[in-house]
């Protein structure tokens, strides 16, 4: 079924995303989180049937882009790890599960009609228990509550960013039954963009060059996306 299908994808995506970092630098890996849009668009024609006009694609392609280079940018002082074929190899798994996601959450909403707390309880508690059985059988997880034994603050911070991400994952799936789940994707990528700004106001940072091109190519990749929805709603009208 596609609550299965989403249980996987969603273990998939987050093991894989974790494990890439064993094999590639940070930056490598934002930089193809932020590349998954499109295969989101192209994954939706298979999955919901949507299509997307040429306009819509260079606007998806112009943000992605954008958005790689500015998660480089924010992270030009990580580490300079040499990339492998392995890690390249997870990180293309993990953004074609990421393209899948939204796309089986559109599915399941709007066309399936699952109620959103039932789709956040199986597959969250489904992909919890496939990871958490990988971890276990890694040794990790044994290590990890150690070290949350003796860090009761770490532990906490974590119930904190559990407790955030749940109330964002239904901000989140509001936009996938209501819009799509591009539009949400859409909606995920944007929020890279607000916090690395909100960062600059909050702590002393150098805007680069990077910074700027990034942002030039993010305007670029806006207007093509208006102009696409111009044309989408002026289509009917004849002279």
């Amino acid at each position: 079924s596609f609550l299965g299908l989403l249980v996987v994808a969603i273990a998939i995506s987050q093991g894989t995303g974790s494990v890439s970092l064993n094999f590639v630098s940070y930056p490598l890996k934002v930089a193809f989180k932020s590349c998954k849009l499109v295969p989101t668009m192209i994954v939706s024609r298979l999955v919901t049937g949507r299509r997307y006009c040429s306009l819509e694609y260079a606007a998806a392609v112009l943000m992605c882009i954008s958005l790689a280079i500015l998660g480089i940018a924010d992270k030009s002082s990580a580490s300079n790890k040499q990339s492998s074929s392995s890690g390249i190899a997870l990180l293309v798994v993990a953004v074609c599960s990421d393209a899948l996601i939204p796309n089986v959450q559109e599915k399941l909403l709007r066309q399936l009609c699952i109620p959103v707390g039932e789709m956040v309880l199986v597959s969250n508690l489904g992909s919890f228990l496939l990871v958490t059985s990988f971890i276990a059988a890694s040794g990790e997880l044994s290590e990890a509550i150690a070290y949350c034994a003796l860090n009761r603050g770490t532990a906490a911070v974590l119930l904190l960013q559990a407790f955030t991400a749940y109330l964002g994952l239904r901000c989140y799936l509001t936009v996938v039954r209501s819009l799509s789940g591009v539009a949400a994707v859409l909606a995920a990528s944007g929020r890279k963009v607000v916090t690395i700004i909100v960062s600059f106001l909050l702590f002393k940072k150098n805007f680069s060059r990077l910074h700027a091109l990034s942002l030039s190519l993010l305007a670029a990749g806006i207007s093509l996306t208006l102009a696409a929805k111009y044309k989408k709603n002026n289509h009917v009208i004849t002279p």
